[in-house]
């Protein structure tokens, strides 16, 4: 057993580095039997947190009293105890403090009820051999441990009362059932490889600095919370099982502690929606696993440690950091599965490889270490910051991978990092986006910004969007960047005024496409607006309904220089054209339409009498009128008004055509 010691040895020099001392008060149901001495040494090897020490051989109890069992269930029935290890005769006592009480051999193994405060110095109750008779403390009862050797019991059922252990002892159980109660140190408590233990009280607690050691399976029933106070410990090395709506919580700050030890497991299944909470500081060095609802993490690591496990939420369960915690991920501790990571808190990623899960909510801070490469799948931005700290930070977007930035309130930032786009990135429509410090958005994917979304910065300069050959960046309405952007692929304008705080550059393999739509009585353009303009590529225009004849909108504003080249979409219905005026000041597109002769095709003109005839068209700009034929003499037509006038002595009929022009085509004419 001097293993055993060796590893309780190790988990003491972890509690003194938090800065508590090792006791337990327990209330659980289960079984805890004793550890194999090659279970033990590996897992004294594998102990990342602190070095096991040797340590002598654990000192077994010496039988001074014996239970027989012989009357009655009671403990304090004096005719239920012998002092000679056969059972034979009658001690004509109950144990004292100074006890150490084992079993008869000719015991009845009847099963002791403790109704009163039971202080002994230790206990072997068979955790093996034939008589192993179980222990049940009620609501008047409790067990106190004072020795400090290695007791056993082969099943304790804590009804009520308190089970303490003195420092430096240990209290291994095969079966442990806790219904009401406390477990107090400054000892320890072991549920033994192979057992089983469930505190199915709602309000357990490990107190006094006890240490509760799981070598087989502990199970928080749903609804359950375990209490940790006065510097005591959850260490596990089997399988901890954590149900719906448990939690595991830190009651007073006194140097309290959850470990995950190498090879051990922490399940939760909150398949109820209730989620499960770690809320003491808790130390990963082994596997968690949410299979379903959430795991609320709320506390950093101990003290002076960082994790070096496993993290894994399944499909729809999710991992959550709370709003205090910071995690840190790094190429030994990986967070992965199918579900969810969100993160209320802060969450530090200094390997690439520390993040594989499928979806990532960052509504906290989010943090990657310099030269770090963060490839997410499915990435949210809410109102949390996104952040580099150092040189050479990436996020990669992969092809068919979606990064989404929608705070549902205030605003979300990117800061230190460039931001590389294969797949799809989306700015939400009325979402702002700070761009503190140094960031470049690069696009060969799709980029979407949505109506009323803001990207701001303090400095247009130091933050950039490009959107590169092959990429497709959207506008989808009003909205602002407070970087300069680029443009070597298609840049879509739908209708609504983009404000660009920087620069617009467009290059010559570069398609900037506005959509040009009538939007009730006004026609209304997708129109970007720069400090300075730098134009070249192609301007292709999306007409969307039949805009108003001589209605002119923007295309681009600011100082400019360049121009668009070639430009098409020009011809909407064979009959209007969109006219493209570029000048220093910007593009500027107006809705033309070709004439159409309105006024009727004859006129009579009274002799010797003063007389005038309209010609009238539509069409934009303002058409002009020219006729053929011959026309009476003293008769003439003006050209821009279409007026016909003057008088005539002449009687007779004069055929003639009229043609009405503007420009465009086909001219109208009227014979």
């Amino acid at each position: 057993m001097a293993l055993r010691s060796t590893r309780h040895e190790s988990r003491r020099s972890l509690a003194r580095a938090i800065g508590s001392a090792l006791s337990i008060i327990l209330g659980v149901t289960g079984l805890l039997a004793a550890p194999s001495v090659a279970g033990a040494a590996a897992k004294a090897s594998a102990r990342s947190l602190s070095a096991a020490a040797a340590a002598p051989k654990v000192q077994q109890p010496a039988c001074t009293i014996y239970w027989t069992g012989a009357s009655s269930t009671m403990w304090e029935s004096a005719s239920n105890w012998s002092t000679s290890p056969s059972g034979v005769g009658v001690a004509g006592r109950i144990p004292a403090s100074t006890d150490e009480v084992c079993v008869a051999t000719s015991s009845t193994n009847v099963a002791p009820l403790i109704s009163s405060l039971v202080t002994i110095k230790g206990i072997a109750f068979g955790a093996s051999g034939a008589q192993r008779p179980s222990i049940t403390t009620n609501w008047s009862g409790s067990l106190a441990l004072t020795g400090s050797g290695t007791s056993t019991i082969a099943g304790l059922t804590v009804a009520g009362g308190t089970v303490s252990v003195a420092s430096g002892a240990t209290l291994v159980v095969s079966t442990f059932a806790d219904a009401a109660t406390n477990l107090a140190g400054p000892g320890s408590i072991t549920v033994n490889s192979g057992g089983t233990a469930t505190l199915t009280d709602k309000y357990p607690e490990l107190t006094k600095g006890m240490t509760l050691v799981n070598d087989g399976t502990l199970t928080l029933p749903a609804n359950e919370t375990l209490y940790f106070s006065n510097g005591s410990h959850l260490v596990n090395d089997g399988h901890l099982d954590l149900a719906a709506n448990t939690d595991l919580c830190d009651a007073d700050g006194a140097g309290n502690s959850v470990v995950n030890d190498p090879g051990a497991n922490l399940t939760v299944d909150a398949s109820d929606l209730s989620p499960s909470r770690l809320n003491a500081p808790f130390v990963n060095l082994g596997t968690v696993s949410v299979s379903a609802g959430t795991l609320d993490v709320l506390t950093s690591a101990a003290p002076g440690y960082v994790d070096a496990g496993t993290w894994s939420a399944g499909s729809g369960a999710t991992i959550e950091v709370g709003p205090h915690a910071t995690r840190t991920f790094t190429a030994t501790n990986v967070v992965n599965g199918a579900g969810t990571l969100l993160v209320d808190g802060t969450v530090n990623v200094q390997s690439a490889s520390g993040v594989g899960i499928a979806n990532q909510q960052v509504d906290g801070r989010y943090v990657v270490g310099s030269g770090v490469t963060l490839t997410p799948s499915q990435f949210t931005l809410g109102t949390g910051t996104l952040a580099g700290s150092g040189p050479g930070v990436k996020v990669s977007i992969g092809s068919g991978d979606k990064f989404t930035i929608a705070p549902s309130n205030g605003s979300a930032g990117l800061s230190n990092l460039t931001l590389q786009n294969a797949g799809t990135l989306s700015f939400a429509a009325g979402s702002t986006t700070d761009l503190s410090s140094s960031v470049t958005v690069a696009n060969s994917g799709v980029v979407t910004i949505g109506d009323g979304a803001v990207l701001i910065t303090a400095d247009a300069s130091s933050s950039s969007l490009s959107n590169l050959s092959g990429g497709a960046l959207t506008t989808s309405g009003a909205a602002s960047i407070g970087a300069n952007v680029f443009n070597a692929g298609l840049l879509t304008l739908n209708p609504g005024v983009v404000q660009v705080r920087g620069s617009f550059l467009s290059t010559a393999g570069a398609t900037t496409a506005t959509v040009i739509a009538t939007n009730g009585g006004a026609t209304e353009s997708g129109e970007l607006d720069a400090t300075s303009v730098a134009l070249a590529g192609a301007l292709h225009l999306l007409a969307s309904g039949t805009p108003f004849p001589g209605a002119s909108v923007a295309v681009v504003r600011g100082s400019s220089s360049g121009a668009f080249a070639p430009i098409s979409g020009t011809s909407i219905n064979g009959s209007e054209l969109l006219a493209v005026t570029q000048d220093a000041h910007g593009v500027a597109v107006t809705a033309e339409t070709s004439p159409t002769i309105t006024s009727p095709s004859t006129a009579t003109f009274p002799v010797k009498t003063p007389s005038t005839f309209t010609f009238t068209a539509t069409g934009y700009p303002s058409p002009t009128f020219t006729e053929s034929g011959t026309l009476p003499t003293g008769i003439t037509l003006d050209p821009t008004t279409g007026v016909l006038s003057g008088t005539t002595t002449q009687v007779g009929t004069w055929p003639m055509t009229i043609t009405a022009s503007n420009g465009n085509r086909p001219s109208a004419t009227q014979a």
